[in-house]
């Protein structure tokens, strides 16, 4: 029978995720820190990488935040270039 600790280190194992980590070309960071429930994981940028499931949601959830954003950026850029040639 496995103890407590063993248990866990299987349940962590078994709940990971291998996940890329993409390179910071805007500001040149060359990692990329996370932190989960009073954890912080500072992870290498431009490699592969075994992550708890739970960082590997936080950072696709910050990945699709990002891109939303930028979205609606594009959008406001837009219409203000569509009011700027209007007048």
């Amino acid at each position: 029978m496995a103890t407590a600790k063993e248990a866990t280190q299987v349940k962590t194992v078994d709940d990971s995720v291998i996940l890329d980590i993409p390179e910071d070309l805007e500001n040149g960071s060359n990692t990329l820190i996370v932190g989960v429930n009073g954890r912080v994981y500072k992870l290498m940028r431009g490699r592969t990488t075994r992550v708890p499931r739970a960082v590997a949601e936080v950072i696709v959830n910050a990945q699709e935040a990002s891109r939303e954003a930028n979205r609606r950026i594009q959008v406001l850029v837009e219409q203000a270039a569509k009011k700027a040639a209007k007048a």
